[in-house]
């Protein structure tokens, strides 16, 4: 069984170059060592595989001053309002203290999303009401935490958490058209329904990205023969937006394959 074409992205220090390869299933290369941010990720709080604390916990060492700021700025009421897709920046880079990390939870199912010191004190999420929610104001949580001490044991002594709970509500799209990217996820938007371009697929992939986690990302220059698509880097599924396959979403050449528009 033939898979979509794929071009991988090799990256080194002076030259961008794009190789191209068909045949069976591959493996899209990861980002080098120079696109990645020096970011290091830590280890997730123990307990139900990161359970992570809210509000304070521990006590607070001397110097600890834990700076959590969010954008767009929250209302009078603390709510983070915007319009789906709404894009929330996490931003706890002006902490201070001792052997700092961070620990961010998207959507308050009380485990860690991400984990990182550095650079990754500034992190961002995109949150998304889907066309269909009964709900004109969709409401997310999200809880993040500054950390000093060792994150992987929250009750250890010299271990202090002082987390903030986020409050988000996004509207649903404004848009015209509804869109379907065969995957379980709905939209809208101002273009019209069947409308196939690399922008929707994109949007396509994206949509099934947010919804699921460990989905991977979504990747370029995928084709089975003249028909272009855009994937989920896992091989999940492929969106075709040219050529005979238009409007398919099947990861491969052969076989069935659903539907998007």
């Amino acid at each position: 069984m033939k898979s979509p074409a794929y071009c991988s992205l090799l990256v080194s220090l002076v030259l961008v170059a794009v190789g191209c390869s068909s045949g069976d299933r591959s493996t899209p290369a990861g980002p080098s060592a120079a696109q990645r941010t020096p970011a290091v990720a830590v280890a997730a709080p123990s307990g139900g595989g990161g359970d992570m604390p809210v509000g304070a916990q521990g006590a607070k060492p001397a110097g600890f001053d834990a700076q959590i700021r969010v954008r767009p700025t929250p209302d009078a009421e603390g709510i983070v309002r915007g319009e789906s897709p709404l894009t929330v920046e996490f931003d706890l880079c002006s902490s201070k203290g001792e052997a700092l990390s961070y620990a961010f939870d998207w959507d308050f199912d009380h485990k860690v999303d991400r984990s990182a010191t550095g650079d990754g004190c500034l992190q961002q999420h995109t949150y998304r009401a889907r066309a269909d929610s009964a709900e004109k104001d969709v409401p997310f949580e999200a809880n993040v935490c500054v950390i000093s001490g060792a994150p992987a044991t929250p009750s250890a002594p010299g271990t202090y958490y002082s987390c903030r709970r986020v409050q988000i509500r996004v509207a649903r799209e404004a848009g015209t058209f509804p869109h379907d990217n065969g995957a379980g996820q709905l939209w809208r938007d101002n273009v019209p329904t069947g409308t196939y371009t690399v922008t929707q697929a994109l949007r396509a992939c994206q949509e099934y990205i947010d919804a699921t986690p460990g989905s991977g990302s979504c990747q370029s220059n995928c084709s089975c023969g003249a028909s272009m698509c855009i994937y989920n880097s896992i091989g999940t599924y492929a969106w075709f937006y040219t050529g005979a396959f238009t409007g398919r979403n099947g990861f491969t050449c052969e076989g069935p394959g659903g539907h998007w528009e």
